[in-house]
């Protein structure tokens, strides 16, 4: 699949990086400026995270996911409690849905004040978390107990907030200094139907199209009691069939790592979600850049839900439908702005191996390998291979790829597709390698050549699935053979431990035949 942000293709594999895109998408653009990368992990946390440090020799950024220094220690504070956060944007005038914080303990004024504010009502934990345990739309009061145990109880925090629910759609708008750079609406898990598919069949056609979207492709719909649910209220069954182009939503809340989908509507804002986004920003102090939770809807003018700052990038670079904005550069941009308008290269890091070796090796960290030449010569192509000898024809490719040192990637796909895509900072050696390829009369080129491409700083060699396979056969029968040699190797020490045991008695009877004959003299 090829990305909409060109300088991604490759650079960014499809399962993505999970939790850790964002940390990868900034490392990465920061790295190809030219300016020096360092990952190590996070020692003062149980769960050591992964921190990375950002430098030009002179100014140092350090980051955890997308959250940086540039951001004041304040406004981290600030943005961490929901509470703290509408306090400051209620007293700056920026619309926030009605609430009240709460202590666990405090269940009867929780129940007063939901009374008083009414049905449909919002409960979630007071730390800023990702989504987690929050219950949107709380209709009832069985609703609203179950909805309060989930943040004491499952999720651990001591408080929570119960806030007025506001019908409409749900905006993820990026900030920096104060304006809109990039939107997405958010939607909650959904399917469309197509006339023919039971539920359950759209889902999982909807789970398969998102494992090309890096943001996206881990983050699916799982069928779980809340989805049951949802299917219920709206009359129907895995086994439903919806008609052509009904729109069925299996979940309440719009989060994407629950399977919700990304619509980029940066172009698509109007004049006063902007304002309100704007006004909203100015009003925690140091916020340099952030994603703000944006409900909007046709009754009421937008309220601002949330702040986060540590906001998904892969949200905008990725998103589900409509145009990626290149949110990271702009981060870099506003951290470095001296390498703002600097050459990029298009190398890309092998981060998932440093990420392996940190934690292996327990290293205090590990820099990323500064790159000493920004601009390459790159080929990228298909080649059939059309001569049976394919395991020797891929060895000779692969190995004149790690005589000439050539960085990038030589993909077996099967027995009969080679996929090559190789760059050097000389020219020459890469025409070398295209020369000595076309010699080869196995290989045959089935495509027009790519000459500008993103490729792996070093050499990899990438195996298909028969590949893996067979290579773990064989290790499955060496390790065998090995077991076998060793049983082999036991059963006869234990036939030596047997025979040596018998001579042992042998020789004891001898020993006493001897004494016996000697006293007889």
């Amino acid at each position: 699949m090829k990305y909409q942000l060109d300088h991604l293709n490759y650079a960014v594999p499809q399962n993505g990086f999970g939790n850790r895109l964002s940390s990868y998408l900034l490392a990465l653009e920061a790295w190809r400026r030219g300016l020096e990368v360092k990952l190590y992990l996070d020692e003062a946390n149980d769960e050591r995270s992964l921190l990375f440090q950002i430098s030009d020799g002179r100014t140092k950024h350090e980051f955890k996911s997308s959250q940086g220094t540039l951001l004041s220690e304040e406004a981290k504070v600030i943005c961490n409690d929901k509470d703290l956060t509408k306090n400051y944007l209620a007293r700056n005038n920026v619309r926030t849905p009605s609430w009240k914080l709460f202590n666990k303990n405090e269940y009867e004024e929780a129940y007063k004040f939901a009374e008083l504010i009414g049905f449909p009502l919002v409960v979630k934990p007071l730390s800023e978390n990702a989504g987690k345990g929050v219950t949107p739309e709380i209709t009832s009061y069985d609703e609203f107990n179950r909805a309060i145990a989930l943040v004491t109880e499952e999720i651990g925090d001591d408080m929570y907030i119960i806030e007025d629910h506001i019908p409409g759609d749900e905006y993820r708008i990026f900030m920096i200094d104060n304006k809109v750079v990039a939107a997405t609406k958010r939607l909650p898990a959904n399917i469309v139907g197509d006339g023919v598919s039971s539920v359950s069949e759209l889902i999982d056609k909807k789970n398969k199209s998102k494992k090309h979207n890096p943001n996206m492709s881990t983050k699916i719909i799982t069928i779980d009691d809340e989805v049951n649910h949802s299917l219920k209220t709206s009359g129907f069954t895995l086994n439903s069939i919806p008609l052509l182009g009904e729109q069925v939503f299996l979940r309440k809340k719009s989060n994407v790592s629950q399977g919700g989908d990304a619509i980029d509507v940066t172009n698509k804002l109007t004049s006063e979600m902007r304002t309100i986004a704007e006004k909203a920003s100015a009003a925690i102090p140091g916020l340099t850049y952030c994603g703000l939770d944006m409900i909007s809807g046709s009754e009421n003018s937008p309220a601002i839900i949330e702040i986060n700052t540590k906001p998904m990038l892969g949200l905008h670079a990725f998103p589900s439908e409509g145009e990626a904005i290149d949110v990271p550069a702009m981060i870099i941009d506003r951290c470095f702005p001296n390498y703002a308008h600097s050459p990029k290269s298009l190398y890309y890091f092998d981060f998932k191996n440093i990420v392996y070796l940190l934690k292996r090796d327990n290293a205090s960290y590990i820099p990323v390998k500064p790159l000493t030449e920004l601009s390459y010569s790159s080929y990228h192509t298909f080649l059939d291979i059309v001569e049976d000898s394919s395991d020797e024809t891929i060895k000779n490719v692969h190995n004149k790829a790690k005589e000439l040192q050539l960085s990038g990637t030589i993909t077996r796909h099967n027995n009969r597709e080679l996929e090559i895509r190789i760059a050097s900072p000389d020219a020459k050696i890469v025409e070398k390698f295209k020369s000595l390829i076309f010699e080869m009369r196995s290989l045959k080129q089935n495509n027009e050549p790519d000459l500008s491409v993103p490729v792996n700083l070093g050499y990899q060699y990438v195996r298909n699935k028969a590949e893996l396979h067979t290579e773990v056969e064989r290790v499955a029968n060496q390790r065998d053979k090995k077991s076998e040699m060793i049983q082999k190797k036991n059963e006869d020490i234990a036939a030596l431990k047997k025979e040596n045991k018998k001579l042992v008695r042998q020789s004891r009877k001898l020993k006493l035949r001897i004494e016996e004959l000697e006293n007889n003299q």
